[in-house]
């Protein structure tokens, strides 16, 4: 989530994390779009605490929170947590 600009997944191929199926989440779409071009990969545009999430084995929060308040920051992850399908960590 918060997938940004694709540059995790770049930094993860760098660095020789196994390989598996990636799937980008971000609200802004113009962030989306340039992540779509830079890692050939499906990036949503979904806003994780209004849109239906999908099954996953992992969740990622890479800089989604960047732009959140100390005050705003506990109940974003509660929201989260309530939100995902049963196993899913994050």
């Amino acid at each position: 989530m918060g997938c940004g600009l694709g540059d995790l997944l770049r930094y993860l191929k760098v660095e020789g994390a196994p390989s598996g199926e990636y799937i980008g989440i971000d609200v802004v779409e113009p962030m989306a779009e340039i992540a779509r071009r830079r890692t050939g990969r499906q990036i949503l545009l979904l806003d994780a605490l209004c849109d239906p999430l999908f099954g996953a084995d992992y969740y990622l929060c890479s800089g989604a929170m960047n732009t959140l308040t100390r005050d705003r920051d506990p109940a974003f992850l509660r929201t989260l947590f309530r939100r995902f399908p049963t196993g899913v960590r994050l």
